[in-house]
């Protein structure tokens, strides 16, 4: 390590042009040279930079609390020209952050957002594209991600908050849902949003922490193109027998691994699918669903639940993993845990199964919601379940 930089407010935006290293943090500037991991402060003709990006040579950041963004020299991060900016005024608000796709810049307000090009201009080379605009803007600068081939952002318009978009064809398509909408109005802010994006195994993931809320959602978009709803799932760390926000909140991909930050430690690590604890410490997962796809007003028996899933393959001789199922008829009010064996090394055909389950309450029995756990270290691959 041969350079150093302490930063002072927090989201740090990385951008590199092959040789360096641009990094801005809100309140100063530094280029970092690859080859030599020299560190050197980096002299702007604006102050407060934010969220940048990189484009056919050059670096684009925009100035926090205006209307204002500047490109560097091509291929230099260390110069920045105090002719060379851009102000986009076609609203009244700031810029709250830069986005890229298909070599085009977003250029996201709090009202909405403008797609600029590079136009060969002499001096500030980029040009907006006329007619061209999104009427959706970003609450969260932070939230702006580029997921695969596709750009998603925490959304805010005249109209209100709290909706995940993504760019499509120059439109805001709507990436949320109604219930994970109406969980983020209950945040005490949505502003510290934070997101990356990563693919895994062919699936592209948008991941998005709030930190006040202390949440994490996740949307699978390959998932999500193949159904055709938004495919969204919860992330968390655990610890104390309580789940919190995901414990990281930055991501790169680095010789062949996608490294992700954590956001307590400071320590780096990597995805992997095949490890069953978070460093070591005990990992939670749940999965809870309707018993039933519609409502019944009818009492009915369910004698058993049966877990079809992969079994048969965990990391240590001589350990039978459990399954844990509890039942609630309101989601406030849970039964008793229930166990059953997942199986040890080889046992490739161990049922999974919980039996006796009882019958609802009439009048009552109208919504029971199964909720499925583990503590345990194995690898979770469920299929499918089956009741009778």
């Amino acid at each position: 390590q041969l350079g150093t930089i302490a930063t002072g407010s927090g989201q740090v935006s990385i951008i590199s042009n092959g040789t360096q290293l641009g990094i801005f943090d809100g309140l100063a500037g530094y280029s970092l040279t690859i080859s030599t991991g020299v560190v050197s402060t980096i002299s702007l003709p604006f102050s407060n930079p934010g969220t940048a990006v990189y484009q056919d040579g050059f670096g684009l950041v925009n100035q926090l609390n205006s209307q204002l963004f500047w490109q560097s020299n091509l291929f230099d991060f260390t110069t920045w020209n105090a002719l060379n900016y851009a102000q986009e005024s076609a609203t009244a608000s700031n810029i709250a952050a830069l986005g890229e796709l298909h070599r085009q810049v977003y250029v996201f307000k709090q009202d909405g957002a403008f797609v600029y090009v590079n136009a060969g201009l002499s001096g500030f080379a980029f040009q907006r594209l006329d007619g061209v605009s999104l009427d959706v803007g970003t609450i969260a600068p932070n939230s702006v991600s580029k997921c695969g081939e596709s750009l998603l952002w925490l959304g805010q318009n005249e109209q209100g908050q709290g909706v995940v978009y993504e760019a499509s064809g120059y439109q805001p398509q709507r990436r949320s849902t109604h219930a994970i909408e109406h969980t983020l109005a209950g945040y005490p802010t949505l502003s510290d949003a934070i997101a990356y994006s990563y693919q895994q195994e062919g699936h592209y993931f948008y991941q998005l922490s709030f930190p006040a809320g202390n949440e994490t959602w996740v949307l699978d978009l390959t998932a999500t193109r193949m159904m055709g709803v938004p495919a969204w799932h919860q992330r968390a760390a655990f610890s104390n027998g309580q789940f919190s926000r995901h414990q990281t909140a930055t991501q790169a991909f680095f010789a062949g691994y996608t490294i992700v930050g954590d956001i307590q430690s400071g320590n780096l690590y990597s995805y992997d699918l095949d490890n069953y604890t978070d460093n070591g410490a005990t990992r939670k997962w749940l999965r809870s669903w309707r018993a039933r796809d519609k409502t019944t007003e009818r009492a009915a028996r369910i004698n058993w639940l049966e877990i079809q899933a992969e079994t048969g393959v965990q990391p240590t001789a001589n350990f039978n993993p459990q399954m844990v199922l509890r039942q609630s008829y309101d989601s406030y009010s849970w039964s008793p845990e229930i166990f059953s064996a997942v199986g040890t090394v080889g046992n490739t055909g161990q049922r999974i199964k919980f039996n006796r389950l009882g019958t609802e309450r009439r009048g009552l029995g109208t919504d029971r919601i199964f909720e499925l756990s583990s503590t345990d270290a194995f690898k979770v691959a469920l299929l499918s379940a089956k009741i009778g």
